[in-house]
């Protein structure tokens, strides 16, 4: 097929045109990719027959659809997760401290769910005439579940930086956790990191509540204590 007269750079803004309505979920069309195009102050003026020729160009070929479904990241995951990465590695470089923090559940009465046990033993008669014993008893239900939290870097667990409450609900612990419990928690934590550290969190609401109604505690908040500066990445 002989090229169309379009330079490089406007078939290359073009194709990510046609890749927008992938994103947006939205099934590109001749006449839609058309307007997009002349809605952009960018792209040249190009009529539908053009458009055409540049899209078979491009190499993007009109097929019947496959009713398969690919399980895809999300673009803006991406982003974000390379971003993080720049960051993470920027303060490495400059010798910070990488400090991560989350929370779990377990329950009380939790245990192993395997354990050594002596196949010659049958009744707890026998036992009692050899002096033996039935094995380890096993513990009474799951009890009560606890929640935790704790922080730490490449060097271990913070000393003392656990933090461990009685749940009084049965569904999602995250309903459990709140930004005032949180922030209490982190206030104790923070003299025991080293100075000019970062703390690595995830995008749970406690981490990012509002603390009034002009300024919001964001990802990237510098928390100033006594002698310490810490930088927050969520």
């Amino acid at each position: 097929m002989k090229p169309t007269a379009v330079d490089d750079t406007s078939k290359s803004l073009i194709r990510r045109k046609v890749h927008e309505f992938f994103r947006n979920n939205v099934l590109p069309t001749v006449s839609k990719i058309e307007a997009a195009i002349r809605d952009d102050p960018d792209l040249p003026t190009l009529g539908r027959t053009t458009v055409y020729k540049v899209l078979k160009n491009l190499q993007f070929k009109f097929v019947k659809r496959q009713n398969k479904s690919i399980l895809m990241e999300r673009d803006d995951l991406v982003t974000w997760r390379r971003k993080y990465l720049r960051q993470i590695r920027h303060h490495c470089s400059m010798g910070r401290t990488i400090y991560y923090t989350d929370e779990t559940w377990i329950n009380a009465g939790q245990t192993v769910t395997k354990v050594w046990s002596d196949c010659t033993v049958t009744s707890t008669r026998q036992a009692h005439l050899k002096g033996l014993s039935t094995g380890v008893k096993n513990p009474c239900g799951k009890g009560s579940r606890l929640i935790i939290v704790h922080i730490g870097s490449s060097k271990g667990f913070v000393a003392n930086g656990w933090y461990v409450f009685e749940s009084k609900k049965s569904g999602d612990y995250h309903e459990e956790m709140n930004g005032t419990v949180y922030e209490d928690w982190l206030k104790d934590v923070l003299p025991d990191l080293e100075p000019n550290s970062v703390i690595v969190l995830d995008n749970a609401s406690y981490h990012s509540q509002k603390i009034n109604k002009i300024y919001t505690y964001t990802a990237q908040l510098c928390s100033h204590t006594t002698g310490y500066q810490y930088k927050l990445l969520c």
